[in-house]
């Protein structure tokens, strides 16, 4: 859910009663940017033993050179504990946990550039599995989330993730990436081509502006326009 240009986490039962939020914005206000993401909490994904792993997003103060931040944090809707996870070093977003909660994959920028990383539970090694990746969504407004979703097979030995115009399969022990064949049968309607067919003359010219005028004691005058003087 979300409230004005602000990202929050609600529970909504399946029996239809009522819904109740879980995390709130607690990172400020929106910035007055176009290009920024609402600050406050994204892509909840539930773990194994009923918490929730998150991304906390603060947009880019206006007027200073600090980019949006972003980092994993865990909610326990049991107790309300909200904590944030020690991983790596850097930006962390979009966290998603495996199936038996023995890893969790998240991703990280890196010299400007975009990965997905793993990270064992039981010993907190990590290691990359992809990268680079798209670039994530924290310079703009980031309306879908942070990143592309992504999924991990059930049986924890694969993650599906889309990048490079393709969709990619990449196994958990070797890190090795193989294409995941797709088609589709798509029937798009397009509108007709747009052709304002113009004449561009090649003759002399009329400037229409003049910079910098210089008057020479003798009365001569110096004057630029066109990217040339005269």
């Amino acid at each position: 859910g979300a409230g004005p240009r602000t990202a929050e986490i609600w529970e909504f039962p399946l029996d239809g009663s009522e819904a109740q939020r879980l995390v709130e914005n607690t990172n400020g206000s929106p910035a007055p940017l176009v290009s920024s993401p609402a600050p406050g909490a994204y892509g909840a994904a539930p773990t194994a033993a009923g918490g929730l792993y998150y991304t906390s997003v603060t947009p880019r103060p206006y007027g200073s050179r600090q980019g949006a931040s972003s980092e994993v944090r865990h909610f326990d809707p049991a107790s309300g504990e909200d904590s944030a996870v020690t991983l790596g070093s850097g930006m962390t977003m979009k966290p998603l946990p495996a199936p038996d909660g023995s890893f969790l994959v998240y991703a990280t920028e890196v010299r400007g550039r975009t990965g997905l990383k793993l990270r064992e539970t039981d010993t907190g090694d990590e290691r990359w599995l992809a990268y680079p990746i798209q670039r994530h969504q924290l310079e703009a407004r980031a309306t879908r989330d942070v990143l592309p979703n992504y999924a991990i097979s059930r049986d924890g030995r694969t993650v599906y993730a889309a990048h490079g115009g393709k969709i990619r399969a990449i196994d958990v022990t070797s890190g090795e990436s193989s294409v995941v064949p797709f088609t589709a049968d798509v029937r798009l309607e397009t509108q007709p081509r747009l052709n304002f067919p113009r004449r561009v003359d090649t003759g002399p010219i009329r400037p229409r502006r003049y910079q910098r005028l210089a008057a020479a004691r003798d009365g001569t005058l110096a004057i630029a326009t066109t990217g040339r003087i005269y």
